[in-house]
């Protein structure tokens, strides 16, 4: 698929919602098998030999569960909330804003850029060709840029499904579609 650099590694980087990745652990857990056919295309067609997640340590995740069974490396690259301020990490990454915007949150980009750095350095340190890192997708090109400038070969994408991820009720007949 992709011509590997001279470090002879190549980062896939993968964007997505955390209510895809999250499992049953999470509240608003999203079971997608097409998330799930996604993750092994990405594995199988770019000979993934290590898979990284923005997990929080929050698992056992799809990504992770799919490592075990395939026999890849699997690394959570971010610590959990509670325990972030061990690494000079901030828990507080921004919060969600109030009623009417439920769908707007606040961030803090400074500390969601320490996270990535951080990430970056996990990965640098470990041993693989071919590693696949799944993000929240906000994170997906500004991490994608901090692998570029650490050496690696980089190739991402983003998967968010806004029709199996929105809870709110939508008409389904034809009858309610605008008219042209």
């Amino acid at each position: 698929m992709e011509i590997i650099n001279e470090n002879g590694r190549l980062v896939v980087v993968l964007g997505t919602s955390h209510d895809l990745q999250m499992a049953e652990k999470w509240p608003r857990n999203v079971d997608d098998p097409d998330y799930s056919r996604l993750i092994q295309h990405l594995v199988s067609d770019s000979k993934i030999d290590t898979i990284f997640e923005e997990a929080s340590e929050c698992g056992p995740t799809s990504a992770q569960k799919l490592a075990q069974r395939l026999e890849l490396e699997y690394v959570d690259v971010d610590p959990h909330p509670n325990v972030r301020h061990f690494y000079g990490l901030s828990s507080d990454t921004g919060n969600p804003l109030d009623q009417p915007y439920d769908f707007a949150n606040r961030t803090l980009p400074e500390e969601h850029f320490k996270r990535e750095d951080f990430w970056v350095q996990k990965i640098s340190l470990e041993s693989f060709k071919v590693g696949l890192v799944i993000c929240g997708y906000l994170h997906t090109l500004s991490l994608a840029g901090r692998l570029l400038s650490a050496g690696f070969k980089v190739d991402a994408c983003v998967y968010v499904p806004h029709d199996k991820l929105c809870r709110k009720m939508h008409p389904t007949d034809e009858s309610s579609a605008p008219s042209a």
